[in-house]
C-alpha cells in the first residue's frame, strides 16, 4: 500500500509533455483583425480601409514564438536520411504546395525532426509536435512563415 501511495503521488507531480502542448488549428496561425491593423500601423481610430490581402497572409502571430505546439497537416518532403524524411513543409491540405500557387506564409510550416518519419502515403494527415518559431524560411521557392522543431510526429487521429 505504501508502494502504491508514494507511486501515485510521484505520478501526480510530474506534468506529461503533451499536457503543456496547446492544440492549434490552421486559423490559429493567422493574427486577428486588431492584430493585423496594429502590425500594418493601423490606429484604431483610423477609418477603415481596405487591406492589403497579400500583405496580411505574411503576418504571424507572434505570440505563438517559442510555444510547445501540436498541429495536424500533411507533409511535404524537402529531404531525407535513406528512406526517413528529416525535413518538410506543414500544409493544411494534400497536394497545398503540388499545385500553384502554394499557400501563404502564415499557413506554411518549414519543420525540422531529426529523428525522421517514414512516409508511406502523403495522402495521409500527421500530428506535429514540437516548438513553434515565428522566423519562417524561404525553402526551394516556398516561403514558410513558421519554422517549427519537432519533436515527434504521428498519424492523425482526430
Amino acid at each position: 500500500m505504501k508502494y502504491c501511495t508514494t507511486l501515485l503521488l510521484l505520478l501526480s507531480l510530474t506534468t506529461p509533455a503533451w499536457a503543456t502542448e496547446r492544440t492549434l488549428g490552421w486559423g490559429d496561425l493567422m493574427p486577428q483583425l486588431s492584430e493585423i491593423r496594429a502590425q500594418l500601423g493601423i490606429a484604431e481610430t483610423d477609418p477603415p480601409q481596405p487591406l492589403d490581402w497579400q500583405q496580411v497572409q505574411t503576418l504571424l502571430v507572434q505570440e505563438l514564438d517559442g510555444q510547445q505546439i501540436r498541429l495536424p497537416g500533411f507533409i511535404v518532403p524537402l529531404s531525407h536520411d535513406d528512406t526517413r524524411v528529416t525535413e518538410f513543409l506543414l500544409v493544411p491540405t494534400y497536394g497545398a504546395c503540388i499545385h500553384m500557387p502554394p499557400p501563404p506564409p502564415n499557413q506554411l510550416l518549414h519543420v525540422h525532426y531529426p529523428d525522421g518519419i517514414e512516409v508511406q502515403d502523403l495522402q495521409q494527415a500527421v500530428w506535429i509536435y514540437g516548438q513553434i518559431h515565428t522566423e519562417g524560411e524561404d525553402k526551394s521557392g516556398f516561403d514558410a512563415g513558421y519554422r517549427l522543431d519537432a519533436r515527434a510526429v504521428e498519424l492523425y487521429q482526430p
